[in-house]
């Protein structure tokens, strides 16, 4: 096959490449950038889903079940906005408007020739790419339709006399086939939107907010009725890997442990201390799985009661390693704003208090904020 490169390469220049007014994509258009990524996911979804079913058809039956998924692929898929970057652009190949008895023999010209997009194609492809937010999204988009271009010119089907390679070949595939051509196509658009994310997000800033705010309530107990908890996190993290899969940002930052009790007695030393913290986020361009974690011992903490026929009488917790409070692996959104959230109610620690008589409320929160670099 390697004697169909350079046609496949000229099949690609035959696509409209970004136009060069068109500004790169930087940070400010993650939203967009993100959008265009669920959406291409999504459709990819319903073609990959419907692979099965289209198996189960004839020939051509299976083609024209295909047709149906494709024209319902964007209400079925829950894709949002118009779609005018996705389902109104068709695949048309040159091969569409010839006679088959005027296919003639397929040297690497003529599968160029009958492969390479029609003029409608290259003009609604070109519309497409020209209403995309940014390059990296119209870029996106004609990877998408260079791989049913450079799939056309690679096909092969059957052996010997009946054997038949590019667009002859590609015009008798099945639905299910044209399924997973529509699956490995959006395969490329995601890579690519991944991709772009991925750099756009090198100018930008992640931060990681987090507060933990408890009330431990001891119902009887003469000495103190609550003691209340909070902890600040703040971890700044940057990208630190970046590919068409996936993308990862780390960053070190702090913890700020604090407390008071309410009753007859006080803290009188070790409070509040900060702690290091370290956090990594591993992302596919929408969202990802956030480790967190502080490291270090807690200072010896000493509290002082008043006891009514004692006096005063003090006493200090000794230094002990910090824990697992949060816990790994969570998924958050690559969004600003995105949330994580946890009931403490919910966790073991209330269990064993509750268990004692105790009863523990509040929440741990954690908030992502993306800050993006100002414009050079």
């Amino acid at each position: 096959m390697h004697h169909l490169v350079p046609v496949a390469l000229a099949l690609l220049l035959a696509l409209p490449a970004a136009a060069a007014a068109q500004r790169d994509c930087d940070c400010t258009d993650l939203p967009e950038l993100q959008r265009e990524l669920d959406n291409a996911i999504r459709l990819q979804r319903v073609f990959r889903e419907s692979v099965a079913e289209l198996r189960g058809h004839g020939p051509g039956a299976s083609q024209i079940a295909f047709q149906q998924v494709a024209q319902g692929a964007w209400a079925r898929s829950g894709a949002r906005g118009s779609g005018r970057h996705q389902h109104n652009v068709a695949t048309s190949l040159y091969g569409s408007d010839v006679d088959s008895a005027r296919f003639g023999e397929q040297t690497p010209e003529r599968r160029a020739q009958l492969c390479q997009p029609t003029g409608n194609m290259q003009r609604e492809l070109a519309e497409a790419m020209r209403g995309a937010a940014c390059r990296g999204i119209a870029e996106a988009l004609r990877r998408h339709e260079q791989h049913h271009v450079s799939a056309c010119v690679g096909i092969e089907r059957g052996a010997g006399a009946a054997r038949k390679v590019g667009y002859p070949a590609w015009i008798e595939q099945s639905g299910a086939e044209f399924a997973e051509q529509e699956v490995a196509a959006y395969e490329a658009q995601i890579r690519a939107l991944r991709a772009e994310v991925g750099r756009v997000m090198r100018g930008a800033t992640v931060r990681l907010e987090g507060d933990t705010t408890i009330s431990t309530a001891f119902p009887g107990n003469p000495l103190y009725s609550a003691i209340n908890m909070t902890v600040r996190r703040r971890v700044e993290l940057r990208l630190t890997e970046a590919a068409e899969e996936a993308m990862q940002f780390a960053g070190e930052g702090t913890e700020v442990v604090g407390g008071t009790i309410v009753g007859r007695c006080r803290y009188t030393s070790g409070l509040p201390y900060t702690l290091p913290a370290r956090a990594t986020l591993r992302a596919d361009g929408l969202a990802g799985q956030l480790d967190y974690g502080a490291s270090g011992m807690t200072p010896a903490i000493g509290m002082t009661c008043d006891i009514p026929g004692a006096g005063r009488v003090s006493s200090t917790a000794p230094p002990t390693a910090t824990g697992g409070e949060i816990p790994g692996g969570l998924s958050i959104a690559l969004v600003d704003g995105a949330e994580w959230r946890q009931d403490a109610t919910q966790s073991e620690a209330a269990r064993m208090l509750a268990a004692a008589g105790a009863r523990m409320t509040g929440e741990t929160r954690l908030r992502v904020r993306l800050e993006c670099a100002p414009p050079r």
